[in-house]
């Protein structure tokens, strides 16, 4: 017993040995990580299309979250991830090259001369490894974009506003943007003004809406400088939507766009952090417009989801009803339910969308 206290005040050989683990682990943590579906994908296709985080714009993924989130508090939340990120990219690069059609979910990824493009998924279209089309299938095409051509490491994730939007296309935005496009109707309030908070590098849902719906103006926003620049370069590669498309970058609950207000809002993959549920509702309650929408997906990911809904429930019951969309989340879970590996998979990425409605 006596000898177990002195070794560890000294710093004996068990207790050099965790700290060589911990250093070992968090050396293990810098390492630059994407997600391996998108990656492979990516990987393969010119990247001539350049993602310049520090050229200028004039105007946001996943959170629009304030800088104090930076360092200690994004390292602790997102080491664990990307360790996971990390095994199954090793796992990928052991399997067949036919994984890389895993890319999206939802849609599919076709690599151009100079950028790649978002499809809609037909399957009477591609072949079995959904690469090479067959026929004309320019009807599918929903836009173009291009990917970030730096991977991105948990000092970046860590450094200045949430990052994580650009990492990966979330699973939260490939399901909220398929089902705008199955049941518009359902989730969208009527109206022609849209905003998209946390729009990640992509901003899928909107490009999506202002593609099937041209009367209609989608504001893109994230709280990152390097989504932004990424969703402007897109907008001015996809001339058809440049009139209809705004992009800005928002800061939740600080600022304010200067614009009327939105009859509907759409946020995907924001609501992971706890801390950050008031300054999200907060955002939404300056933007949105009496008796509109405001459409939320995100997975459950260790009850964080629920949370957002106790407190909505708790401190804006007077503002909002909460509508859990229990026939259109059925036909999601159909639809890709049963591809996670396993329930904490699940948990983590199978997405739910739940609506906000503004009272009066």
């Amino acid at each position: 017993m006596f000898g177990n206290q002195t070794e560890k005040k000294t710093g004996g050989p068990q207790s050099r040995k965790k700290k060589d683990a911990e250093e070992e682990k968090n050396v293990r943590d810098e390492v630059d990580f994407v997600d391996e579906k998108t990656h492979l994908k990516l990987s393969s296709c010119p990247s001539s299309g350049s993602f310049d985080s520090s050229s200028p714009t004039s105007s946001s993924a996943t959170s629009s979250a304030p800088s104090s989130t930076s360092s200690i508090r994004a390292r602790r939340n997102w080491s664990v991830f990307s360790e996971r990120l990390r095994e199954t990219l090793d796992k990928s690069r052991k399997s067949s090259s036919s994984s890389s059609s895993e890319s999206l979910i939802l849609f599919d990824v076709k690599c151009d001369i100079d950028c790649m493009w978002i499809y809609q998924r037909d399957n009477s279209s591609f072949d079995s490894d959904l690469d090479d089309f067959c026929g004309d299938d320019s009807h599918l095409r929903i836009f173009k974009f291009f990917p970030p051509k730096k991977e991105i490491s948990l000092h970046s994730l860590a450094s200045g506003f949430d990052n994580t939007g650009n990492v990966r296309i979330w699973p939260g935005s490939e399901a909220l943007a398929w089902m705008i496009q199955k049941h518009s109707s359902t989730l969208l309030a009527p109206g022609n003004r849209i905003l998209e908070l946390g729009a990640g590098f992509l901003g899928l849902s909107s490009f999506l809406i202002a593609k099937q719906f041209p009367e209609t103006t989608v504001w893109i926003t994230d709280g990152n400088m390097e989504s932004i620049s990424s969703l402007e370069q897109i907008r001015m590669a996809n001339p058809d939507l440049l009139d209809r498309i705004h992009v800005r970058q928002l800061i939740w609950g600080e600022g304010l766009l200067e614009t009327a207000r939105f009859n509907t809002i759409l946020a995907a993959d924001c609501v992971f952090f706890t801390e950050y549920h008031e300054s999200l509702m907060k955002c939404i309650h300056s933007h949105l417009a009496p008796n509109g929408h405001a459409v939320i997906s995100s997975p459950r990911r260790k009850q964080s989801l629920q949370k957002f809904l106790d407190y909505v429930q708790a401190s804006w019951c007077d503002e909002f009803s909460v509508e859990l969309n229990t026939d259109l989340n059925s036909i999601l879970d159909q639809k890709i339910g049963r591809i996670w590996s396993s329930s904490e998979e699940k948990d983590e990425k199978y997405p739910v969308i739940i609506t906000l409605k503004r009272i009066g």
